[in-house]
Order: C-alpha cells, then structure tokens, then sequence
C-alpha cells in the first residue's frame, strides 16, 4: 500500500519530469518565443519558421503551434499551417484571432468554405474583431453570395473609407443583386470620401460600365479626366466609352424607321 506522504512524493516527481521533459525553461521559452515573433514581425517568415518549430519539437504546446503556423502561412506553406493552427485550436488556443488566421490561411489555400466558416466563427468569439469583418465581405462576394456580403461590406467603407478596393467591392455587391439605385448612390458616397483618384474613378466606371450604367460611367471617368488631364487609364478608358456610345447611337439611327 503506497502511504499518502509517498503518493503526494510520486505525483510531483512526475510532473517535474514532465517538465523537464521539455528541456526547456520557461526562461528559455520566452526567449525564443521572442526571437520568432521579432522575425515574424521583420517577414522573415522562413526564419520564423525554423525557431518555432525546433520549439514546439521542445515545448509542443498550443500557443506555440499557433506561433508555427503563423509563420507557415507567412512563407506560404498553407497546408502545413492550416494543420498546425486546427492542432493549436484543438488543444485549447481558441480564440477570435486564431480562428481568424485559420480562416485567412484557407482562403489564400483556395479552400473559401472553409475560411467562411472559419472568419465566422472568429466573429463568433468576439463580434467586434474587425479583421475579420472586411474578409468574410469579400469571400462571400466571390462565393456569389452578395446579399450575405453586403453588411461587411458597407461597414468596410465606413472603417477604412480611403481605400478604393472597398468601394469598388461594395459597388459590384450592389450590382450583383440587382440594386442599381443604391449603387449609384455609392458612387457619389466614394467619389466624395476619395476626391480626384484616377484609380477609384476607373474602378467604379468599370463596374458601370459592365452592369450598363453609360450615363454614369461617362460623367465619372469625365470628371476625373478633368480633375488628371495627363492621367492615361482614365484617358483610354473615356475614349473607349465614347467610342461604344457612339456605336449606339448610330445603330439607334439606323435602326429607325423614316416618317411616313
């Protein structure tokens, strides 16, 4: 019979060896811990790599297979990161962020259901994580799920409305689902946020254009060739619509009939 005193002995005997078991401090944890966030922060992701997973060979634990995968994903070893941050959400890393990286590591890997469903649950965690918000807008949207993608979408031109690729995926949202007037209200809401950008002005015209709102894409791309004159893409562009509206119209004449 082991006596109670021999018992407590033997119980922290084992958890010694199990610690030590790492052959690592927490000291000497941190410390590396240290070294591959320093690189992750430089992009030196392959370098990243390398410390954390001689880490987590020493010191397997779920923070640091997050830490591997992060680095992973950054040197686009995409499998291998998606496996290793599911093993870290396994073990008890379960967190927005994490979830978050997982999702965003599936959709760079092509597999979009999947980031769908990850961006999700990281919102699931924590419903004011941003980073997610803007992401999970733009797989849906490439999904063709635009009715689902406009609620991140409108937010993210409210939190980050200098950025013409915001704009331009809400506008195309809105004319994937058939909503022409609110889209052309954008139109007005982003040249006004982002005044005399050739780029925004060539993005939005393109949109009207592929969705046949003429009249708008000609005031847009001639707006913006006189606030840049010299700038080429808004230039090539307007002549290509005028081009085409003339087309039409000539057509339109052709096609009508003389007065009796």
């Amino acid at each position: 019979m082991v006596r109670p005193r021999m018992r407590s002995a033997v119980l922290i005997l084992a958890l010694l060896l199990a610690v030590a078991g790492t052959g690592l401090s927490q000291q000497s944890v941190n410390r590396i811990v240290g070294e591959g966030i320093e690189a992750l922060k430089a992009g030196e992701f392959v370098r990243a790599q390398q410390i954390f997973a001689q880490l987590v060979k020493d010191a397997p634990s779920a923070e640091n297979l997050g830490y591997l995968a992060m680095a992973e994903a950054g040197a686009g070893n995409l499998a291998q990161a998606i496996g290793h941050f599911q093993r870290s959400i396994r073990l008890g890393n379960n967190s927005a962020s994490v979830h978050y990286n997982l999702g965003m590591a599936c959709l760079q890997a092509g597999r979009r259901e999947e980031g769908i469903r990850e961006l999700r649950t990281a919102l699931a965690w924590d419903g004011k994580f941003l980073p997610a918000r803007y992401p999970l807008g733009i797989a849906l949207l490439e999904e063709g799920r635009a009715r689902e993608a406009l609620p991140y979408l409108t937010e993210a031109t409210k939190a980050s409305p200098q950025r013409v690729d915001v704009w331009a995926n809400l506008l195309r949202a809105q004319f994937e689902v058939g909503d022409h007037l609110a889209a052309l209200q954008t139109t007005e809401r982003a040249m006004r946020s982002v005044p005399n950008d050739p780029r925004l002005a060539v993005a939005l015209a393109n949109l009207c254009l592929r969705h046949g709102e003429l009249p708008k894409t000609r005031s847009l791309l001639e707006e913006a060739n006189a606030a840049n004159p010299r700038e080429a893409s808004v230039a090539l562009l307007l002549a290509r619509v005028s081009l085409q509206n003339r087309g039409t119209e000539g057509g339109a004449r052709r096609t009508r009939k003389p007065a009796a």
